[in-house]
């Protein structure tokens, strides 16, 4: 095989393994967000927390980043529910 040919390779391999990993730690860090903010919920007569910030640190150590721009995971509180 060309150098060339199994260096292109193994970086795509590579590139789709790194950004399936993000993926599901993204979806990990949701998850384990939300659970915190049902917490929160329950604690709090139903009412959802003002920020994320609000879950730290009785729900959450801290925020946790966005694995895909390091940012911390936003929080957006609808008229029915919220999104993480």
């Amino acid at each position: 095989m060309d150098k060339t040919v199994a260096f292109a390779s193994f970086f795509q391999h590579g590139t789709e393994l790194i950004r399936s990993t993000a993926n599901d730690s993204a979806r990990l860090r949701v998850a384990e967000t939300a659970l915190a903010v049902e917490r929160f919920r329950l604690a709090h007569q139903n009412q959802l927390p003002g920020s994320l910030a609000a879950l730290v640190p009785a729900y959450l150590k801290s925020v946790p980043t966005d694995p895909f721009d390091g940012q911390p995971l936003r929080f957006k509180r609808l008229e029915k529910g919220y999104v993480v």
